[in-house]
């Protein structure tokens, strides 16, 4: 996983990889530490399961027994936990579109905040591969507003490669909400974002084959896109809101659990 800091395509060239890992890890680390965090959103690991945690970090978050735990993260240099992992644990620098791992190999496949920065239509198909039958894909993302704000506070401080970059990410959701398509940035090909809703996931996971799926996400009731764009516009505009960006609760994520079918095709 990575911040979307990070995938600022016109800022991640002149800082030190190492200098990314640690801030990267530190943040996540925070997050996992405090409950009450906004961002602290964890999957229920019953004791026996093995676990693939996609976009790991530092791999602060175990499973309650010594069950199978791979991480998965880009920014592995492979990299057992700096504190805590066992021997057992395995870490792997690896994308989720490629999962170097076999076929029906994990109960669940949990991944926080991580499915912006995937070609989505190419890391589902490998997401059902790894499972095995009756496994538990658990996914957290960014809210559409999240990335609207982003654009706001970019326009206002005249970052222009982020706005060319947010606007990208924009187009980028909305072709995988009408279309389930996603494209790299046309002017680095090194990097994909999107946005993901609430229909452009359902549709893409039971094409892929899963089932019970279910979205979450901190509202009283559904919006439309639109009601969602009308929404966003609102808050880019207000000034209450833009002192507290950071504080946000519009920063909170949305959940999606989906379940590979005992019976599989």
């Amino acid at each position: 996983m990575m911040s979307s800091e990070h995938s600022v395509h016109g800022n991640t060239l002149v800082v030190p990889l190492e200098e990314i890992q640690n801030s990267y890890y530190q943040a996540e680390d925070r997050i996992l530490s405090d409950p009450l965090h906004p961002g602290y959103i964890m999957p229920y690991l019953a004791p026996g399961q093995s676990v693939l945690n996609l976009g790991c970090g530092s791999m602060k978050l175990h499973p309650p027994g010594n069950e199978l735990y791979v991480g998965i993260d880009v920014l592995f240099a492979p990299l057992r936990d700096r504190n805590r992992a066992s021997a057992a644990d395995i870490g792997i620098r690896a994308i989720g579109e490629e999962l170097p791992l076999r076929s029906h190999s994990f109960n669940v496949l949990m991944s926080r905040v991580a499915i912006m920065y995937m070609d989505v239509p190419r890391f589902l198909p490998e997401a059902y591969r790894v499972l095995e039958p009756g496994g538990k894909l658990w996914l957290t993302g960014h809210k559409f507003t999240h990335v609207m704000l982003h654009l706001s506070r970019s326009i206002r401080s005249g970052n222009v490669k982020d706005v060319i970059f947010r606007t990208y990410v924009i187009l980028n959701g909305l072709l995988f909400h009408f279309f389930g398509a996603i494209v790299r940035f046309p002017f680095n090909k090194r990097y994909v974002e999107s946005f993901q809703t609430r229909r452009g996931l359902r549709r893409a996971l039971t094409s892929e084959g899963f089932t019970d799926v279910e979205f979450y996400v901190d509202e009283p009731k559904k919006r439309s896109l639109f009601r969602n764009v009308r929404r966003a516009w609102r808050l880019m505009t207000s000034e209450r809101l833009r002192r507290s960006f950071g504080q946000l609760k519009e920063w909170q994520h949305f959940l999606i659990i989906a379940r590979k079918p005992l019976t599989t095709r």
